[in-house]
């Protein structure tokens, strides 16, 4: 196998994500209403990684790749007001997301592409996942 140029996501990013809800009336037990509303929700968070991609020889168009990304919040700002109650979250500020993954080409217009990852955040926040794509270009 000799290492390629990769066509995934580039290795480092800066993602930032903002919500907004409408605020909302529910009625509570005992009859008592209270208001919902989102005050602000927001986060910036900065990626760096390594990806390495590989075309196995006598393999037509198959490509093996694998990836680590290390993140950080950088920030975040998130509270909510319940029957007049602030609620703020919180989050580990620090995550690491390893992935191994294949696809497979048919000439130009056929493609499919299997990744598996394992993702931790501090703590007992870490799970596995993985995706699996089929395209058609037409």
């Amino acid at each position: 196998m000799s290492p390629t140029p990769c066509r995934c996501p580039p290795p480092t990013a800066l993602e930032w994500s903002d919500a907004s809800l409408d605020a909302f009336t529910d009625s509570g037990v005992g009859g008592t209403d209270g208001t919902v509303s989102v005050e602000s929700a927001s986060t910036l968070t900065g990626r760096v990684g390594v990806r390495v991609e590989a075309a196995p020889s006598g393999a037509e168009g198959v490509r093996l790749f694998g990836a680590v990304d290390v993140s950080h919040l950088l920030s975040q700002e998130a509270e909510a007001r319940i029957l007049n109650r602030s609620l703020k979250t919180t989050s580990e500020e620090t995550g690491v997301r390893a992935g191994i993954g294949a696809s497979r080409s048919w000439g130009e217009g056929l493609s499919l592409r299997g990744v598996a990852h394992y993702a931790a955040s501090g703590g007992d926040n870490a799970g596995f996942g993985g995706t699996l794509s089929f395209a058609m270009r037409f």
